[in-house]
């Protein structure tokens, strides 16, 4: 029988700090308070030797409640008319646009349509013909009305490019761009004036 030994754990306990509570003094406090007695009793004894209230404000102790009362009522009815006169904001232009004239320099147009747009997809460009066509006759087995359209230029040569549309407005051709991201094609929005 071997005597194993506790291996230390990872995590070392930190010793806890107690604050040492000092014992409550009953005397000091009892001192206090007699202290604190005592000079309240003499600063009533001094106050009724002057004379009480009529002595040291020249009024009776009715008549200094009275003063305070009003002149702090008096202080209140200044401090809400204060704040009455800031909280109502004054709008001036509401009499400045009543008698405000306003020159316009550009006639106004009347009976202007808005331009008006085709919107068209082109589904895929190729440069074989057959590879065009292809692709234009299964997305017509599946429902998508497509045109193939070549396209020369002296600087890219010959290109065949599906185009679906024209579409009245921008949801039908939303509608048919879904369909053909059914298919994993990413289609190009053009747009042309109506002419």
């Amino acid at each position: 029988m071997t005597a194993t030994k506790k291996k230390p754990s990872a995590t070392r306990k930190k010793p806890s700090k107690k604050v040492a509570k000092q014992p409550s003094s009953f005397m000091g406090r009892m001192k206090t308070f007699v202290v604190g007695y005592g000079l309240g009793v003499a600063s009533l004894a001094v106050f009724n030797t002057m004379g009480g209230f009529e002595g040291v404000f020249g009024k009776s102790g009715q008549q200094v409640a009275d003063d305070t009362v009003a002149s702090s009522q008096k202080i209140a009815s200044q401090a809400a008319d204060q704040v009455q006169q800031q909280a109502k904001p004054v709008f001036e232009f509401y009499d400045e646009l009543k008698t405000a004239t306003v020159e316009v320099d550009v006639e106004p147009e009347v009976g202007k349509e808005r331009k008006q747009f085709d919107y068209y997809l082109q589904v895929a460009s190729f440069r074989n013909f057959d590879d065009a066509d292809g692709l234009r006759a299964r997305l017509i087995l599946e429902g998508v009305e497509v045109d193939l359209k070549e396209v020369n230029s002296q600087k890219n040569g010959r290109w065949y490019r599906l185009m679906a549309g024209p579409f009245e407005n921008r949801s039908k051709m939303a509608s048919v761009r879904g369909r053909l991201a059914e298919h994993e094609l990413s289609p190009i929005v053009l747009k042309e004036p109506k002419g």
